[in-house]
């Protein structure tokens, strides 16, 4: 060893956007951060150099990136309001679970059939499903709600869905569903 001038920090088998140099570092950083944003098996390559010659080392199938995975799970599978009486609001919840593997910052969007609308045959109740994410403010289904929950990368959490449905003196007596799905992914 002696003295080194300049850093060279080659990644090799990828395309320049599979990757990005973090924690303020560079491609000629002594020592270099980086986040790969796509998976595969990738080269690292470093050459040093100093003030008599470079010196070149390169590691061959060096790094590889498994795809980063998100997985969103509810318990309980569905959600039972009992007998719900007319102008009574019937409120029960679920279990939100979300596990991340890798990846960045996340996501989970909430959606239900029916345009958010419990029904029977073709029979719609008058009000619409209502969700919240915990302790949060009741919100319509009748569109999808996107940021239901988020979460930073490798972060896990369970958070609690609570469903809400009104019953007007209108609606006519019957077994009514819906059915909400929560879906994940990386932003």
């Amino acid at each position: 060893g002696g003295q080194v001038d300049i850093w060279a920090w080659t990644i090799e088998g990828t395309e320049n956007t599979d990757y990005v140099y973090t924690g303020g570092t560079s491609s000629s950083s002594q020592i270099a951060q980086v986040q790969f944003l796509v998976e595969g098996t990738y080269d690292v390559s470093l050459t040093a150099t100093g003030p008599d010659y470079p010196d070149s080392e390169t590691k061959n199938n060096y790094i590889q990136v498994g795809a980063a995975t998100i997985d969103v799970s509810v318990t309980a599978q569905s959600i039972d309001f009992g007998a719900m009486k007319a102008g009574v609001d019937s409120i029960n919840s679920t279990s939100v679970i979300v596990t991340t593997t890798g990846g960045t910052a996340w996501s989970v969007t909430a959606s239900a059939t029916n345009g958010g609308y419990m029904t029977s045959g073709s029979e719609d109740l008058e009000n619409a499903v209502h969700i919240a994410n915990g302790g949060g403010a009741f919100q319509p289904m009748t569109s999808e709600i996107s940021g239901f929950m988020t979460g930073t990368a490798d972060e896990d959490r369970t958070d609690i869905a609570n469903v809400k449905q009104v019953i007007a003196e209108s609606d006519a007596p019957g077994d009514y569903e819906i059915s909400v799905t929560f879906t994940g992914g990386f932003v």
